[in-house]
């Protein structure tokens, strides 16, 4: 299964997980609402699911979560131009291993590798370098303080 009933699937499950209380979960399918979104070539849907997915991971002190969230958003910025932003934060994330029930993270991250080197180049390569100084919690508070 694929495209909109899939998505919509996912979505009607994060509805469910908000609606019980199951913060975890919701995270979770968000994310994984915002990879699908993203595979669709529905970047913003993928961005506003990807951030709320990263705001629930932070809040829970869940790591894989941000793991998650912050690649997520990485793979965003590289499909937005955002090559500097984009390098910084996969630099972020890029030694890190989080691991979940059903694979989470690591289930995409060679995906979002793939995407994010097609369009890498030298700024890329400087926002990488940078991001490698920087620890997983910086990145998610710095996403946290960009505009919507």
């Amino acid at each position: 299964m694929g495209g909109e009933a899939a998505l919509e699937l996912l979505r009607e499950s994060a509805d469910l997980a908000h609606a019980v209380g199951v913060e975890w979960w919701e995270g979770g399918v968000l994310a994984e609402l915002a990879a699908m979104s993203l595979r669709e070539g529905r970047v913003e849907d993928a961005e506003i699911h990807g951030c709320e997915s990263l705001a629930i991971a932070a809040r829970l002190g869940d790591r894989s979560g941000r793991v998650f969230g912050v690649g997520l958003l990485s793979c965003i910025a590289a499909e937005r131009g955002e090559l500097e932003r984009a390098g910084r934060l996969w630099g972020a994330i890029e030694e890190e291993r989080a691991f979940a029930p059903l694979g989470g993270w690591q289930r995409h991250r060679d995906t979002c590798y793939a995407r994010i080197r097609r369009s890498s180049n030298a700024e890329f390569d400087l926002g990488l370098a940078a991001g490698r100084e920087l620890e997983l919690d910086a990145a998610v508070e710095e996403l946290g303080r960009s505009p919507d």
